[in-house]
């Protein structure tokens, strides 16, 4: 699972960075639940899971999306209308011929500055390749031509009915406001595949008595280290439970290692946020300042005008529409057919 956090003041970082700046709003986390295979039953929430669902279905260039709505959407249709915005840019840029199956709930947080989160339905092994490597649902149908698991969606995620949103089209937020639109589409990004750790242990990664257990995913497999020497080390090379593993996600020093992401990166890994406290749901899954070793300062991006869309921190009257060379890379390096031109 991942969490996109909003900033709570322009130049204040939201709780999701941690340690990595003295300015750290307050605020709660959704909790991190780690990667399910089609063999675990989802528990569900209560009473709002048997709610009855509003059905849409979006139509890409390349796939398209089933979307379930619970009832608090039909209530703003305008907020509907942009979530089936975002899935139709995913839908034409993805290519898969199975419908991508979408749960979409309302999870009240006020007080705090989570925005949403989401993460994949179910994982799974695809025939052809490692039995450890597990696969995001919508990703395995993809590669397979086969729906993997019939009760649960492929994507789920959720939205802070609390949040101040901007919910209009042009992407232009007001001053206080975050972008709905850019948020479902950050939010889809994590329930296709970009999603750092399967955990399959304790969830402190970050602490060194930890005893992190990390499963294999093609997301994590593509994560590595910049050692002092310059040279990288696959995350997946070290032990589970060691204390190297616990210092490597926490190191500020994770990178993105596959060909296609370091090719729309220039040539140069991407970085990966790893802040040296350790963030269940963020640490890992979201790219950060720099997109490579001094590739881009700090204060650059804060004054961009579209920051890249899978960092962790969308700030308030910004937007991230823009499904961009690196997201596309990380997403081709994990198995995804992507198709050229759409945005």
């Amino acid at each position: 699972m991942s969490l996109l956090h909003r900033l709570a003041a322009p130049l204040c970082l939201a709780v999701v960075c941690g340690a990595t700046a003295p300015a750290v709003a307050a605020g709660a986390e959704v909790p991190a639940a780690g990667p399910r295979t089609s063999r675990q039953a989802d528990q569900g929430t209560g009473q709002a899971d048997r709610a009855p669902r509003s059905l849409r279905v979006v139509r890409g260039a390349g796939s398209s999306f089933v979307i379930a709505f619970d009832p608090a959407f039909d209530l703003v249709p305008e907020a509907e209308r942009t979530f089936e915005a975002a899935a139709r840019q995913w839908a034409d840029v993805l290519v898969s011929p199975v419908p991508v199956t979408v749960d979409v709930r309302a999870l009240p947080l006020p007080g705090t500055p989570v925005l949403g989160g989401a993460q994949a339905g179910s994982w799974h092994s695809v025939p052809g390749r490692p039995d450890d490597l597990l696969y995001p649902e919508a990703l395995a149908n993809a590669l397979t031509g086969r729906q993997q698991d019939d009760l649960l969606p492929d994507v789920q995620a959720w939205f802070n009915p609390a949040a101040a949103w901007y919910l209009g089209a042009d992407g232009h937020p007001g001053p206080g406001q975050s972008d709905f639109r850019s948020t479902v589409l950050h939010e889809l990004g994590h329930g296709l595949g970009f999603a750092g750790l399967h955990v399959t242990g304790p969830m402190r990664c970050g602490a060194p008595d930890a005893g992190c257990q990390l499963g294999r995913t093609p997301f994590g497999d593509h994560l590595a280290v910049r050692l002092p020497d310059g040279a990288y080390r696959p995350l997946h090379t070290f032990p589970d439970g060691s204390p190297e593993l616990a210092r490597a996600l926490t190191s500020d020093s994770l990178y993105w290692d596959g060909f296609w992401g370091r090719l729309a990166a220039g040539g140069q890994p991407v970085r990966m946020f790893a802040p040296p406290s350790f963030v269940e749901g963020s640490s890992a899954s979201h790219t950060w300042m720099d997109l490579a070793p001094g590739a881009q300062a700090l204060s650059a991006w804060w004054s961009a005008d579209e920051p890249e869309l899978m960092r962790p921190v969308l700030r308030p009257g910004r937007y991230a529409r823009t499904i961009g060379p690196v997201v596309r890379g990380v997403l081709r390096d994990i198995g995804w057919t992507l198709r050229d031109g759409a945005s």
